[in-house]
């Protein structure tokens, strides 16, 4: 059965986060920002030239609302960005204290004794100012010279990214509303398994893992229940009733969690006092295409258990890959979506909405969103969606470009 995939991409912030079937590349250009000239936060700017290039040093008086700067060179009344990308201000730099200076330093090395510099301090909320003319000092001998960090790199620390899929609709669902946290607890203060999940999917859990996390399998496995945020769940059990054996198992459906806090659901199997809810069958599913590749393992462990109280085991995800009867569809409806969060925009007033984001696009950026199954003979119709946050008080487009052919422009102000 093949997917048709409808592709969601959350981007970052814009001065942006990503997905895609092959690949996106980026854009990011804005509307000329320069509405003044003149002295703003920067306290003091310094540039020294030497037989081996120009070093231009700056220190601020206070940064509250600074998401970099610009250095630009004078050549011939033209002038020529120095810096390969934003020189990273205070506002995305983690423990920098937002009401003090910081002092940076750039080496240019097409600079000469001759050469003039521009400094452009970008803000958040304001236009921004360009600051200049500086004219060097003639020094033999540079200090040791230790290079601003870019906007990219400031990111690029913690490029890490989570990419999700399931069924059409799964990233618009409401979640369901969780228990009481004292139902919570009475559940949780049970003796039990704590299983870990972290992706949507298909689960099965073997009767020589719940023993090696130290959970009672003396049990009537028809009493076997499953709770998540206090809510009970349905499960499959390899059997109707009697005590798990060693080739005994239960399966269900897990959904994962993409907060701020965690990226791990608990689940909680126990051994109830009545029976628990069951998964319905419909029909007979076939499995001859071959066994299913197991995904990264998930941590499971004994809740309270009342025997080895602290052993700890992993579980294998087994994700049941069935082939169903020939008269089914043809394909479905699937989402992917790439979410970044490794970037924390700690001025940003994004009222309950969270401040993690991704890339800065200050330059032509490319995202990967790996695709499997795709169906690539529909004519079903394809959905892209990006998100993207500005950065700095200015109108920005965005070209969009799917698998390098441009497919749309995005623009919008801050």
């Amino acid at each position: 059965m093949r997917r048709i995939a409808t592709v969601a991409l959350i981007f970052a912030l814009l001065c942006s986060l990503a997905p895609v079937t092959s690949s996106i590349s980026v854009r990011a250009q804005g509307s000329d920002p320069y509405t003044r000239i003149g002295l703003a936060h920067a306290a003091d700017v310094r540039v020294a030239a030497s037989p081996s290039g120009v070093l231009i040093e700056w220190r601020t008086s206070f940064e509250l609302d600074n998401l970099g700067f610009n250095i630009y060179r004078d050549e011939n009344d033209a002038r020529i960005l120095v810096n390969p990308s934003i020189i990273a201000g205070s506002v995305l730099r983690q423990g920098t204290p937002l009401d003090s200076g910081y002092e940076y330093q750039w080496f240019d090395g097409g600079g000469t004794g001759y050469s003039r510099y521009y400094l452009e301090e970008i803000r958040l909320n304001e236009p921004s100012l360009l600051l200049g003319p500086f004219t060097s000092v003639w020094s033999a001998n540079l200090p040791q010279t230790r290079q601003a960090e870019l906007i990219t790199e400031v990111a690029a620390q913690a490029n890490v990214s989570a990419q999700a899929e399931g069924p059409a609709g799964i990233f618009d669902r409401v979640a369901s509303t969780p228990a009481t946290i004292q139902d919570q607890w009475v559940i949780a203060a049970q003796p039990g398994l704590k299983i870990g999940i972290k992706q949507n999917g298909w689960y099965r859990v073997a009767q020589s893992e719940m023993a090696a996390a130290g959970f009672d399998v003396s049990g009537d496995i028809r009493n076997l229940r499953l709770f998540v945020d206090g809510r009970e769940v349905p499960i499959a059990a390899s059997r109707s009733s009697g005590q798990l054996g060693a080739a005994d198992f239960i399966e269900f459906y897990g959904t994962g969690l993409d907060t701020p806090t965690t990226d791990t659901h608990a689940y909680y199997l126990i051994n109830g006092s009545q029976p628990g809810p069951r998964i319905p069958v419909f029909g007979e599913l076939h499995t001859e295409a071959g066994s299913p590749t197991p995904a990264p393992p998930s941590a499971i462990m004994p809740a309270r258990s009342t025997s080895n109280e602290n052993r700890q085991a992993n579980v294998i995800r087994k994700r049941n890959h069935a082939i169903v009867s020939s008269n089914s569809a043809g394909g479905f409806l699937y989402e992917i979506q790439r979410k970044e969060r490794f970037l924390y925009f700690s001025s940003l007033l994004n009222g309950a909405a969270e401040n993690f984001f991704g890339d800065v696009i200050a330059a032509p950026m490319t995202k990967t969103l790996n695709v499997n199954g795709l169906q690539t003979a529909s004519q079903a119709t394809a959905q892209l969606r990006i998100g993207l946050q500005g950065a700095s008080s200015q109108t920005h487009a965005v070209n969009i470009y799917f698998n390098d052919v441009m497919i749309g422009t995005l623009t919008f102000d801050s």
